[in-house]
């Protein structure tokens, strides 16, 4: 439980974060010294989002970097049999 102790005539302000995704109930308690209000609230807490990577693969690490290896891999291929076929 957190309390927080405000003068009268101002206001506090609470900042609240989650590290991990789920539903939590929250309670918000205010006593005036005679009475008190009470209000409770849940809140998700939804799961990150997925990060795709390029044209829709996975976001793992250096699989992009594979890919343009294979491709400049198979330009020079292509354009090395094309100078040979020139040649001879």
């Amino acid at each position: 439980m957190l309390l927080i102790g405000v003068l009268p005539g101002h206001r506090a302000e609470l900042s609240v974060s989650f590290d991990e995704s789920r539903t939590r109930l929250n309670t918000l308690a205010v006593p005036d010294g005679n009475l008190e209000a009470t209000l409770d609230t849940s809140v998700v807490v939804p799961d990150p989002p997925v990060k795709k990577g390029f044209l829709g693969t996975s976001a793992t690490p250096g699989f992009e970097t594979a890919l343009a290896i294979v491709a400049l891999s198979g330009a020079a291929f292509s354009l090395a049999l094309r100078r040979r076929r020139n040649r001879g």
